[in-house]
């Protein structure tokens, strides 16, 4: 496994506290989102086809 260190501001330090077990899940959900995000934008775009999109954001395309 890879470590990775980052800095973040102290508000969003606050933040993640409660959190501080958890944040190989948050990174991954917060990964899932961009991806599904970006794939979406350029779907709307015509660029991808909607399989296209859904594979690229790593979710099936009924989602």
């Amino acid at each position: 496994m890879d470590k990775i260190t980052i800095q973040v501001p102290d508000e969003l330090s606050k933040e993640l506290e409660p959190y501080r077990d958890h944040l190989d899940e948050l990174l991954r959900l917060g990964l899932r989102e961009i991806k599904m995000a970006q794939a979406l934008g350029v779907y709307r775009k015509g660029g991808l086809s909607l399989w296209k999109a859904a594979c690229l954001a790593g979710v099936s395309s009924e989602r």
